[in-house]
């Protein structure tokens, strides 16, 4: 069979998403595919976010659904990913796209992304770029409450290796019974 360099890219990395699962199926679920070779994931991440805002307080939630696409000239160009359930984030418009900004590097895998994806969620640190946001409450927001952040411990660090950094009262949703931080 003879495939073109796309499509070896497609394979190879949905090989290595499917590694990144099968060591990590408590944070992150693969809910279905798109493609053959795959060229859309529908994901579910299992991590703390940030729902919304209720009087200036953050109401959290414990599950993020996301849509990741690949367009037909990936990997040059980057992949597209919306969230599907509420957020509220720096780096997430209004509207459910995530802003990967220029961060997108053409050698970067698909399981690097996301695990880069579940930082994002999570408000990383590392990953909050204030001066490109997409969201500018959330921004304005996460930089007066920086000693918040991360707000859950990174669920891959035990089983991957170093992921590449770029330079630059409580109230729950969807989680029944859990009532603190």
């Amino acid at each position: 069979m003879n495939i073109d360099a796309r499509a070896r890219r497609l394979y190879s990395d949905h090989e290595k998403v499917l590694a990144l699962l099968a060591k990590n199926h408590d944070a992150l679920l693969l809910e279905r595919t798109g493609g053959s070779p795959p060229a859309a994931y529908w994901l579910l991440y299992r991590c703390r976010g940030i729902a919304k805002l209720a009087e200036n307080e953050p109401v959290f939630r414990t599950t993020h659904q996301l849509e990741l696409r690949l367009p037909s000239s990936y990997p040059l160009q980057s992949p597209s990913v919306h969230v599907n359930t509420p957020i509220f984030h720096p780096h997430v418009f209004e509207n459910g796209d995530v802003c990967l900004g220029a961060r997108w590097q053409v050698g970067e895998g698909l399981d690097n992304l996301l695990i880069r994806i579940g930082a994002i969620l999570r408000y990383e640190p590392v990953y909050l770029d204030f001066d490109s946001a997409a969201n500018r409450e959330a921004a304005k927001w996460a930089q007066q409450h920086l000693a918040l952040f991360p707000l859950d411990p990174d669920p891959f660090a035990a089983s991957t290796g170093p992921v590449a950094i770029p330079e630059r009262s409580i109230s729950w949703v969807d989680t029944p019974g859990m009532n603190e931080k």
